[in-house]
């Protein structure tokens, strides 16, 4: 489904970056080569936690690998506090 740049589809797709796409499609090369580049885990400036966008997702592999090359910690709470 298309929707105008003022719809709900919009406000998602302002967050996404490229390590989101990698992280929401489970894409362990594509992340891994990211982070190598620079990219940041943890919680970005919207409020959203990379474990928990995989978890959402059902990334558990992305999850797995962030956790234990990266020493992400998948219990650091995003800004809401959850």
């Amino acid at each position: 489904m298309i929707r105008s740049r003022s719809g709900a589809l919009s406000k998602i797709l302002t967050w996404l970056t490229t390590f989101n796409w990698s992280v929401i499609r489970g894409a362990i090369q594509a992340a891994n080569l990211l982070l190598q580049e620079g990219a940041h885990i943890g919680v970005d400036d919207y409020g959203y936690q990379t474990t928990h966008v995989a978890a959402q997702y059902g990334q558990t592999a992305l999850i797995y690998h962030i956790v234990t090359k990266w020493n992400a910690d998948p219990d650091v709470p995003a800004f809401d506090g959850n």
